[in-house]
């Protein structure tokens, strides 16, 4: 328990974070988003207005416990409630967050790794006779898309799929592709509620359940041997709140061996000047190594020196770092009630789903026990770029012939290593135009000029 008063801020901070994911706390927000949403709508006419506080309380029921019956019957009424909107309004509601502006640093990033061609189109003369696919990922680039591109041009010869770096589809830089409502929008959506929430408003965005993990390359994570575990567990996030370092900290006085390693993986891009702050509040910075900016290569290395890959926030985009492990032959540990991952594939092979009281058994529990744990077999039948890569296909060729569409030739694979590349190597994309080279062809400014 923190007692000195210097550190005491950085644990209020977090625990308001906590506290907006107790029921208690999202079933007073929806409520009240819902009562805002009546006085704008029948009171004040402000029909925009009131649809807004409709996606909010979508947002905050989305936090509650999946099975909780009452919350997924208002959440399949709220969606209906969404789609009707959508359906009498069209998708006029949805504009574009912000202003457009970005820094330089941004518009570099997202220019070299903001998209993939998959599949380039096949023209007739000048007439497309078989689109090509497009894949986006992060709402940030989602959104410099949209306001640098032509993208009804664009939507005329490539599919786009949409591979948000967030859970939480009522997102308006996802949502804003209902515009284009002629075009088929493929949306990947790893958390279920998402996935329900899309097909419910019943739009061109097509829900796959996909995610970040699914794209692991086997290549790069993988058993090492003659490796010695010197981690009884490694935990690979950001040093933001919302990772929950401090539920981590808390529990390891509890242990009450000072020889429990765990090493602390991050990018290179935050402050980890409030970690450590924590590590001396809760006294266990013995217990912890620090590391940022591995490569791929480097971060294997110490998921084969651990024994368990632990994720201890409440909500994720996805999450690579889990299923990386698998592959590494890693189990993974991660709380029952987070949103934004793919539960089912955890299993007796790859690792668990516990509740967070249950940290400190658990933590002991696979100090011993890490090698009945095989999830690099399973993740090897289930979640390869190939399989993955194979799935994608069946929907995309589906969609094109349900709209009377040619499909003779297949998608390339991509991997997340950690950022969009051609698998099983570049050769690969040989031929395909690269995003940057898209966002010039069919920029705004061209189009204008």
């Amino acid at each position: 328990m923190i007692r000195n008063p210097r550190y005491l801020s950085l644990l209020i901070e977090r625990k308001h974070h906590d506290w907006s994911y107790l029921p208690v706390v999202c079933w007073y927000r929806t409520f009240l988003s819902l009562l805002r949403f009546i006085d704008l709508r029948y009171i004040r006419r402000e029909r925009k207005w009131s649809f807004y506080e409709l996606l909010n309380a979508q947002s905050f029921l989305m936090k509650l416990p999946y099975r909780n019956s009452p919350a997924s019957r208002l959440r399949r009424i709220v969606s209906n409630a969404i789609g009707r909107d959508i359906s009498m309004e069209g998708s006029e509601y949805f504009h574009l967050p912000g202003d457009g502006e970005l820094s330089e640093r941004n518009i570099k990033f997202i220019k070299k790794r903001g998209g993939i061609v998959l599949k380039t189109p096949r023209f007739v003369g000048e007439r497309v006779v078989e689109k090509g696919v497009l894949m986006l990922n992060h709402s940030m680039s989602f959104q410099f898309f949209c306001y640098g591109t032509d993208v009804p041009s664009v939507l005329k010869h490539y599919t786009l799929i949409l591979e948000p770096g967030w859970s939480g589809d009522t997102n308006p830089a996802v949502l804003y592709f209902m515009r284009f409502k002629d075009h088929p929008v493929i949306v990947m959506t790893p958390e279920k509620r998402d996935y329900d929430f899309l097909e419910a408003i019943g739009t061109n965005l097509i829900p796959v359940s996909l995610g970040p993990g699914d794209w692991v390359n086997s290549s790069i994570f993988y058993p090492l041997k003659d490796q010695e575990k010197r981690y009884d567990a490694v935990m690979v996030a950001s040093w933001l709140k919302l990772k929950r370092h401090h539920v981590l900290f808390r529990v390891l006085p509890e242990l009450k061996d000072p020889s429990y390693r765990v090493a602390l993986v991050s990018l290179p891009f935050f402050d980890r000047k409030d970690i450590e702050s924590l590590t001396d509040a809760y006294g266990v910075r013995d217990h912890l190594t620090f590391f940022e900016g591995l490569t791929q290569e480097e971060l294997n290395i110490i998921f084969n020196q651990s024994k368990v890959n632990l994720l201890l926030s409440l909500q994720e985009g996805g999450n690579r770092a889990l299923f990386e492990g698998f592959f590494a032959g890693v189990p993974g540990l991660a709380l029952k009630n987070i949103i934004g991952i793919p539960k089912d594939y955890f299993n007796p092979q790859t690792g668990k789903l516990i509740s967070e009281k249950d940290l400190k058994s658990e933590l002991l529990y696979f100090r011993e026990h890490w090698a009945d744990f095989h999830p690099r077999p399973w993740a090897e039948a289930n979640i390869t770029p190939e399989i993955t890569t194979a799935k994608l296909n069946e929907l995309l060729k589906r969609l094109a012939y349900q709209r009377g569409e040619e499909w003779t030739q297949d998608i390339v694979a991509k991997s997340n290593s950690p950022d969009f590349e051609y698998y099983p190597h570049e050769d690969v994309g040989q031929g395909m135009p690269t995003y940057a080279e898209i966002l010039v062809q069919y920029s705004l400014s061209t189009e204008d000029s």
